[in-house]
């Protein structure tokens, strides 16, 4: 291995690091929500329904930073996502062709293509940004019902505010799922043109 290689090498292995890095924060993000989330349903539940008469701000308020919540944790969970994906496109497009016996990140590629193009190809159904998107999803349609369970959904502008608050979170699921948001799509050609 020449120097210019072992320069290669050792981003390489830093650039690894980091991808592992943003797949264990997806998860510290997801234990810390549903934790949180947990919380918030248990003391929305935990009031007395039937001594309330008129509109339960408490309840109100619990459901909603529970919504907040999960719409923070979907919002890292894509940010970190799409940064994992950025790096490893780069380690495709400059690492891997520098440095011999490297094809980790194209071989993945074409092994995903090729199980989502082929449904006997075997593996796993679905990568862990598709899953993390169902599960917020889930979670998201789980909370949005506390609120008929509370009653809030008698008084339209809980309801109304709780209904915005869930269509974004599964706005953002959606996007996790399906990447069709400007953010997903990097060319790291574009980098390489030089400025007229």
């Amino acid at each position: 291995m020449n120097e210019n290689s072992t320069g290669f090498y050792e981003e390489y292995k830093s650039l690894r690091q980091e991808i592992a890095n943003r797949r264990n924060a997806r998860l510290y993000i997801l234990g810390f929500t549903l934790t949180i989330v947990g919380i918030l349903i248990g003391l929305t539940l935990g009031v007395n329904l039937n001594a309330i008469h008129g509109l339960d701000y408490y309840s109100l308020g619990l459901i909603c930073f529970a919504m907040v919540m999960i719409i923070v944790a979907l919002l890292m969970t894509i940010h970190h996502t799409q940064r994992k994906i950025i790096i490893c496109a780069y380690i495709r497009k400059y690492i891997e062709p520098a440095v011999s016996g490297l094809q980790w990140e194209t071989r993945w590629v074409r092994y995903l293509e090729n199980r989502y193009s082929n449904p006997k190809a075997g593996g796993l159904p679905l990568e862990m940004s598709k899953t993390l998107a169902l599960f917020y999803g889930f979670l998201t349609i789980a909370t949005y019902s506390i609120s008929f369970i509370t009653g809030l959904q008698k008084y339209w502008l809980s309801i109304l505010i709780l209904t915005v608050l869930a269509l974004y979170a599964l706005a953002c699921s959606f996007d996790l799922y399906k990447r069709v948001s400007k953010g997903w799509k990097y060319n790291w050609d574009l980098i390489d043109k030089p400025k007229k």
